[in-house]
């Protein structure tokens, strides 16, 4: 069923506007959090949640898996607010997810350390980690849904609904400065102390200005025409999976180095790799913000690019320049020379952001209206589970294995096979630009 923007009100200029700035300042909160955490896990949390007594490497992988495992819970939040989404509409089911993540946010914000309370600490680490990839899970499929219905018949559809993605990458960046500034400009005591927490504390800025935005924008105009059509399913989140559960298995494998090789493995990674070798907490973590600035714009031209050539074939393009790139990235990384690390880090993420963008396009058009949300955060947080997981396992036996300075040659074989794993996949999947929303 073609819908026109006569069958479903369209949203004026100022209202998408609106929609596309609420949508985007929800995902820059989330991921603004999350890679925090993420560099946290790298370069603090090993020093204050965790007894002096470990070994290092042991209280690294542990750290670092706390972050990965909380891929574990996000599927949990795709199927409840995809559920919640998909039945109520998107507007209040969002604004619930930001909630969730602040009150992680803020939460990690005020863990004592374990001299205080002991492997409690840790525990509520953990906790808030997961309570995060809940809010997170529920978040993507309601965004990127919603600013797909309020424009279904652009010719740009493709490059819209990138745009809440390609914000998470201005959280990603944000978050490393507010890293930079508090370790550059705090001794190390006052940072360990209480530095590291305000970052997550500011968070909360954003979660205001999330909220007051997204209660303010009116709710999707092809869901109201399920509404005012009684056509509402009654358990949208269950009901995809039965009906859409065998395209839903081959979608989420395209997510699986997309998301976890940044996310997972290099940014936390390259961080400690970094410092192992010489270089201080200021210039590895202002060297991620670079490649995320670069990022942004890449994975916005990448999108806009598969408005006229396709989406599969961009993000081919994106996996094997990717695998290209690994080798030339550690190689300059290792010069420990401030330039090149950061052209390294430019290079990575520039490369590596191009699929994204269209990765979460063809998940969106890929689901009819009906269940769209369901499907979509289902699929997308399956898949980044899965990698998840295995990240959560490998990384830990990587790094007690080799070492963190001698683990980036594993760690450049798994970011390969997962990039040809997405590869693979793709093969299987339909091209979804210029299809007609249903």
């Amino acid at each position: 069923m073609q819908v026109s923007l006569t069958q479903a009100t369209a949203f004026t200029d100022r209202q998408f506007a609106g929609l596309l700035t609420g949508a985007s300042v929800g995902s820059m909160f989330e991921w603004y959090d999350f890679f925090l955490a993420a560099t946290a896990a790298a370069v603090v949390w090993p020093k204050i949640f965790f007894p002096a007594r470990f070994d290092p490497a042991v209280a690294l992988a542990v750290s670092v898996a706390s972050v990965g495992l909380a891929y574990v819970s996000r599927p949990v939040g795709a199927l409840i607010f995809g559920h919640l989404g998909d039945k109520y509409g998107r507007r209040n089911t969002l604004v619930w997810t930001l909630i969730l993540m602040g009150i992680s946010s803020i939460g990690t914000a005020l863990l004592p350390p374990y001299a205080s309370v002991g492997i409690i600490a840790l525990v509520m680490v953990f906790a808030f980690r997961l309570l995060m990839g809940v809010g997170v899970g529920g978040e993507h499929g309601g965004a990127f849904s919603w600013v797909a219905e309020a424009r279904p018949n652009s010719k740009h559809r493709g490059f819209w609904i990138s745009w809440p993605n390609a914000v998470l990458l201005l959280g990603k960046l944000l978050s490393v400065y507010a890293f930079y500034v508090v370790s550059s400009s705090l001794s190390n005591a006052a940072y360990l102390d209480w530095g590291w927490r305000v970052p997550f504390a500011l968070g909360a800025v954003m979660l205001l200005i999330g909220l007051i935005i997204r209660i303010k924008i009116m709710e999707s105009p092809m869901f109201q025409q399920l509404q005012s059509k009684r056509t509402i399913l009654k358990y949208p989140a269950f009901q995809v999976l039965r009906e859409q559960g065998r395209k839903m298995f081959t979608l989420l494998w395209l997510n699986s180095y997309i998301t976890a090789i940044p996310g997972l493995l290099i940014l936390p990674y390259s961080i400690s790799y970094l410092t192992r070798i010489g270089a201080n907490d200021a210039l590895a973590n202002l060297s991620v913000s670079a490649g995320s600035a670069v990022g942004f714009f890449t994975l916005l031209l990448g999108a806009y690019v598969s408005d006229y050539v396709g989406r599969i074939k961009v993000l081919r393009i994106g996996a094997l320049l990717t695998i290209a790139a690994m080798f030339p990235y550690f190689l300059l990384l290792s010069t420990v020379n401030p330039i090149w690390i950061i052209l390294a880090q430019m290079l990575f993420y520039g490369l590596n952001e191009i699929p994204d963008g269209v990765c979460k396009a063809i998940y969106t058009e890929s689901f009819p209206t009906k269940y769209r949300y369901s499907g979509q955060g289902l699929t997308h947080e399956i898949g980044g589970m899965i990698a998840g997981v295995l990240i959560a396992v490998i990384l830990p036996l990587i790094l007690l294995t080799y070492g963190v300075v001698g683990a980036f040659m594993p760690i450049i074989w798994v970011c390969i096979a997962m990039a040809i794993a997405s590869l693979t996949a793709s093969c299987f999947v339909k091209e979804t630009k210029g299809t007609i929303l249903e």
